[in-house]
């Protein structure tokens, strides 16, 4: 028989008199993995964020082994063994590994004064879940999944009975997918309970063993292990006929034009060697099964990482990339995995995030014209579909209209050519569709480079796809022959191969 450890019962939460959760019943049980899917805006976040006490429902109890839990802060449910993990990861940047895996969690004093205690206790912790992270690294100097290992790991080490989380596998490719999976299953080993939510029914049917669908504010549907299928799940996570693959698979752009970018014999970090270029009206995909490649190149073309090696060229002319800014002033877009790194606070407007690496055409003489600033927001809102006002705070909004403001920052200086790395990170099915939309208007005016972890029907608009093999490429995969078979096809063929 299996013993509950978690109840909740009729969880209501409203903001703005609307209501965001409505009467929410669940069980979880000892050593389940839970799925919570939906799509975005539905409440998913906020129901997690409940479960780990940042908010406070409006009515409804949660009970723990039959005790009822007064979750009022992330200190109450740390207390009550609840482990939370965010969709964006929240490591210290300037402690180390090792210290971000003790704080707030280890009472142990030796581990504060004992730089060998410290350093042996992460190794252990790390070996144990498989994570291949030094103890000493800096989270800066991480990779994203990396980060999220370490924030993953830094709940396990406090053997919660209960661990959610939040939509944690996004843009996760298919190897740390894997991992993922098997560390959620080591924790369940272990008697943990977890509760996962997503937008991504791929991944809710992968990595749980139960699903409950979350649609208009309520639970619509429960679905056993027995009874997974994608189409089904989609359905009820829609409502409607949902978006399909097929129809997002043909492309209607016009032929490429002249050369816009180009990169020659690139070498840095785990990279050698590699040279690829991009024409006008082009969107050209970068992916990699395993390694960090993608990454590394993402960091050198935003000028955030130096190259022992190789040119960048925009327009033909060769650029030097140092920094971000030396990136934007060459005529590159960058669209980060991270988006907090090209936005500002969740207290700042939308027009201040969309106008701030303009700066120079909305002002004179040093004197910034808030009438431009707010001419340029909303131009760039209607263009892109941002429905919210251009005064609202991103703190208010929801994952697909700050990734539409992203792309509009982006956008504003008129780049030649945009670089856009995991952009359907964080994006359900719907809103992968209208970033696509939006690229094929955009492919008009400049070249698109798409990296990417997974195959989604945002990727399925690029023209041809760079695979990257052990930091070199063995090859392109032409836009309509682009799946995971043809992927591994090509990383397990020796030379270059064009298929």
């Amino acid at each position: 028989m299996k013993s509950e450890v978690l109840r909740a019962r009729n969880l209501t939460l409203s903001r703005n008199g609307e209501k965001i959760i409505s009467n929410i019943s669940l069980s979880l049980y000892k050593g389940e993995i839970l799925g919570v899917a939906g799509i975005n805006g539905v409440g998913k976040t906020l129901l997690a964020q409940i479960f780990a006490g940042i908010m406070a429902p409006d009515s409804g109890h949660i009970f723990l082994d039959d005790a009822e839990l007064n979750l009022r802060s992330p200190r109450d449910a740390i207390r009550g063994k609840i482990g939370y993990v965010s969709e964006e990861p929240q490591l210290l940047p300037n402690m180390t590994v090792a210290e971000n895996l003790i704080i707030g969690l280890d009472k142990n004093p030796k581990l504060y004064y004992s730089r060998h205690a410290l350093y042996e206790n992460a190794r252990r912790i790390l070996k144990y879940f498989e994570f291949d992270i030094n103890p000493k690294a800096m989270p800066p100097s991480l990779s994203y999944f990396q980060m999220k290992e370490v924030q993953v790991a830094r709940q396990l080490a406090a053997r919660p009975r209960v661990l959610v989380f939040d939509g944690v596998a996004n843009s996760f490719s298919e190897s740390e997918t894997a991992n993922l999976k098997r560390t959620f299953e080591r924790a369940a080993k272990d008697g943990a309970a977890i509760i996962y939510a997503t937008h991504n029914y791929e991944d809710a049917i992968r990595l749980t063993d139960r699903i409950l669908v979350l649609r208009n504010a309520c639970i619509v549907a429960e679905l056993p292990k027995e009874n997974f299928d994608k189409d089904t799940l989609r359905h009820l996570m829609y409502g409607k006929t949902a978006p399909g693959w097929k129809a997002l698979a043909q492309n209607t752009a016009a032929p490429p034009g002249r050369e816009v970018f180009r990169v020659e014999r690139l070498s840095a970090g785990t990279l050698e060697s590699l040279s690829f270029s991009v024409a006008l009206g082009e969107i050209l995909g970068i992916t990699e099964l395993t390694g960090n490649g993608k990454s590394v190149l993402a960091e050198c073309l935003a000028g955030g990482l130096p190259m022992r090696g190789g040119t960048v060229w925009v327009e033909g002319v060769r650029r030097k990339l140092t920094s971000p800014r030396d990136a934007q002033r060459s005529g590159i877009g960058l669209y980060f995995e991270r988006r907090e790194r090209m936005l500002l606070s969740d207290c700042d407007p939308v027009y201040m995030n969309i106008s701030q690496g303009v700066l120079s055409r909305i002002s004179s003489l040093g004197v910034l014209s808030r009438k431009k600033e707010e001419l340029l927001a909303r131009e760039y809102c209607e263009r892109f579909g941002v429905d919210n006002d251009i005064g609202q705070n991103l703190g208010r909004l929801n994952s697909a209209a700050l990734a539409k403001i992203a792309l509009a920052r982006c956008m504003a200086g008129n780049p030649r050519v945009l670089i856009l790395n995991e952009p359907n990170r964080e994006l359900d099915s719907e809103s992968v569709l209208i970033l696509r939309d939006i690229l094929e208007e955009i492919r008009k005016t400049c070249g698109i480079v798409i990296i990417f972890s997974k195959i989604d029907p945002l990727v399925q608009c690029c023209d041809r796809t760079l695979v990257i093999r052990g930091g070199r490429s063995p090859g392109e995969i032409a836009g309509d022959r682009l799946s995971y078979e043809e992927i591994i096809r090509l990383t397990e063929t020796e030379g270059d191969v064009q298929i």
